[in-house]
């Protein structure tokens, strides 16, 4: 014992020599220098890594060797030691913390590193196997930690970490949950990639069976939608394939909570679709959709717009609307057959604004143009509106030469009446029977009414005639004047003849 006190203390001065004389030598490697005694193996570091004897305990946490008299004393209280320098150690070899149960009577808690207690309270820690670090049993599978540049898995401890199922946390390799196929951590929200026929959700890094509502199929990622879409098939606002309760779906892909139905735009659905581009507003997609046309545009029947309403063949104009004739109709103002303002060709326009085939010209109407008109109600039929437009008359009515009707025909004063005609006589005559001058029955005062039926103002009666009343008749041809028609109503002879 004093010859090792002696060793000690003469190492002691040599190690402060050398450092007085080569400060570059370290600390460490002083002290270490000063463990290396006897009692050691050391290396050229001066690093004590075993004992010179079995009368020596070596304890690898401090990498120092101590004298086994240190377990032949007696500790009290029931203290738990460490191995240290202040002689409270545990005399159990390899073990890290032990309890004193008395003189060497001892029980280890915890085993240094690279040792395992094979049962609790026992007095021995046996060595792990060669590939933990630190363990809880002797085989490879026992493994509770690894050494550096290795991972645990499984509780063995492998060069690599396998790439699907699994993760690394410092240097353990754990299980991912099992929805993941890669991972970064152990919940259904670490994952990094999913399982073949799984959805990857990035935006919560879990995995799931189906793309839900909301979501879309990139790949085999399941991506969320732009806020604005129910479903779609791609991030932004025009990826939407259907929309949010409430709001329309449009062609372009967008949604929105209104549709312009008063501008260009139909409902169907939950969808608001284009009318074609000659609708205001329709029903439909097509341009026979259309419930209104655009500015200077007219409506068809059929739902069509057009900028044309072809008011002379067919159609006539109502508010905004190009609406069809009655098809008795040429023109018109309505749609009814009594709405006609013209008629095709062959048809008459009557005064009730219909059109028929026949115009009774035999009874109070006359043609003008394609017109069917009224006559005048004094007429039975005629060639205008008008009171002197009569071509006949009304039973017990004479039709004059101008073209009038009226109930008396002066028969007395220059008229003769010829079937339903009441004519004018010849100028030369108060009465007649005909329109010639030979045709009178008397004469105008002051004029002589002759055999041939002719007036004149001068009756010879020196010449073969006499006076009878207002006639101017013929003597006898015995006689050159006369007073009768007789031949014994002579009053003069001519030439060579004798008076009796």
């Amino acid at each position: 014992m004093l010859s090792s006190l002696i060793f000690t203390l003469l190492i002691s001065n040599i190690i402060a020599l050398s450092y007085d004389q080569n400060p570059q030598i370290s600390k460490k490697s002083l002290r270490n220098l000063a463990y290396c005694n006897t009692s050691c193996q050391c290396t050229v570091s001066f690093t004590c890594t075993s004992c010179s004897n079995s009368s020596y305990y070596y304890y690898p946490d401090t990498s120092e060797c101590y004298q086994s008299f240190y377990c032949t004393q007696t500790y009290s209280n029931g203290e738990i030691y460490t191995p240290d320098p202040t002689n409270k150690v545990c005399c159990i070899r390899n073990c890290a913390t032990c309890q004193n149960n008395g003189n060497e009577d001892q029980t280890c808690f915890t085993c240094l590193v690279g040792y395992y207690l094979p049962s609790v309270g026992a007095n021995t820690c046996n060595q792990c196997n060669s590939s933990c670090y630190t363990c809880n049993g002797p085989n490879s599978n026992n493994c509770l930690s690894c050494v550096a540049g290795q991972i645990l898995l499984n509780n063995t401890c492998q060069n690599t970490c396998p790439s699907s199922g699994y993760y690394i946390s410092g240097n353990n390799c754990l299980n991912c949950d099992p929805s993941c196929k890669t991972c970064n951590g152990q919940t259904n929200n670490n994952c990094l990639s999913c399982p073949t026929g799984v959805y990857f959700y990035p935006n919560n890094n879990s995995c799931q069976s189906t793309c839900i509502s909301g979501y879309y199929i990139n790949g085999t990622s399941c991506l969320l939608c732009n806020s604005s879409c129910l479903t779609c098939n791609g991030p932004s606002q025009n990826n939407c394939l259907s929309c949010p309760a409430g709001q329309y779906l449009f062609q372009n892909n967008t949604c929105s909570s209104t549709c312009n139905i008063n501008n260009g735009y139909y409902i169907i659905g939950t969808n608001c679709l284009q009318c074609n581009s000659s609708c205001l507003t329709c029903n439909g997609p097509n341009s026979n959709n259309c419930l209104s046309c655009p500015f200077g545009q007219y409506l068809f029947q059929n739902n069509t717009c057009s900028s044309i309403c072809n008011i002379n063949n067919g159609y006539y104009i109502q508010g905004t609307n190009c609406l069809q004739c009655n098809s008795s109709c040429l023109t018109c103002h309505g749609p009814n057959s009594n709405d006609c303002l013209s008629c095709p060709s062959n048809l008459y326009l009557n005064l009730n604004y219909t059109c028929s085939a026949t115009c009774k010209t035999n009874s109070g109407y006359y043609i003008s143009f394609n017109s069917c008109l009224q006559c005048n109600s004094d007429c039975l039929t005629c060639n205008g509106p008008s009171s002197n437009n009569c071509l006949s008359c009304p039973s017990l009515v004479y039709l004059f030469e101008n073209n009038t009707c009226q109930s008396t025909c002066n028969t007395n004063n220059g008229y003769y009446i010829n079937g339903t005609n009441c004519l004018r006589c010849n100028q030369s005559c108060l009465t007649c029977n005909g329109p010639n001058s030979n045709n009178c029955l008397s004469c105008p005062f002051g004029q002589y009414l002759f055999q041939d039926n002719t007036c004149s103002v001068t009756c010879n009666t020196s010449n073969g005639y006499y006076i009878n009343g207002t006639s101017c008749l013929k003597c006898n041809s015995r006689c050159l004047t006369c007073n009768g028609p007789n031949s014994n109503n002579c009053l003069s002879c001519p030439s060579s003849k004798y008076l009796f």
